[in-house]
């Protein structure tokens, strides 16, 4: 069996009106919906003293020749930064799951957001253990944001290791949902 084979082509169709960041390589692509890419930034920017974590909301598609994630909603994960480290506590999940069900009844957890400044390289290694313990699941995402750097890394999950995606896109919908 292909490591695709957990779920089938879907209906959906790619967004008509999308930007390109970066360059693909290999059959998986991610989409973020422009409201999300936005917020996210934005919370990332609250505050230069700590970092910021967001469960990201949306669906898993299969094309003919891709696997897709897209990002339509980004939940706040309040006080999961906790003495330098990401801590999902029930208390945390309770809130997110709720928004989720208000908010975005239809959609599934698809990965997380961590913002900042100046990532460290204790950071960097936490990620992995941080999306295994919480976001485990094939083709989840982290999206890292260094809002000093004002760059931007997603990752995905393969082959036990969180690996580097070279490219992802933007795409412009309405998207009432997040921006309630």
């Amino acid at each position: 069996t292909t490591k695709g084979a957990e779920y089938e082509v879907s209906g959906r169709r790619p967004p008509k009106n999308v930007r390109q960041v970066g360059f693909f390589t290999g059959d998986f692509r991610i989409y973020i919906e422009d409201y999300v890419h936005t917020f996210t930034h934005w919370l990332a920017e609250q505050d230069y003293s700590t970092r910021c974590v967001a469960v990201l909301v949306g669906e898993f598609a299969k094309s003919e020749h891709s696997r897709e994630v897209y990002s339509y909603g980004a939940v706040v994960a309040e006080n999961a930064y906790v003495d330098g480290k990401v801590e999902m506590a029930s208390e945390i999940w309770k809130q997110v799951y709720e928004t989720i069900k208000e908010y975005f009844p239809d959609g599934e957890i698809v990965g997380w957001f961590y913002g900042g400044t100046s990532f460290t390289d204790e950071e960097r290694e936490m990620f992995r253990q941080v999306h295994l313990d919480y976001f485990a699941g094939t083709d989840r995402i982290l999206m890292l944001y260094d809002f000093l750097e004002r760059e931007e890394e997603f990752y995905r999950y393969e082959n036990d290791e969180l690996c580097k995606q070279t490219g992802y896109y933007i795409y412009y919908e309405k998207n009432s949902e997040m921006q309630s």
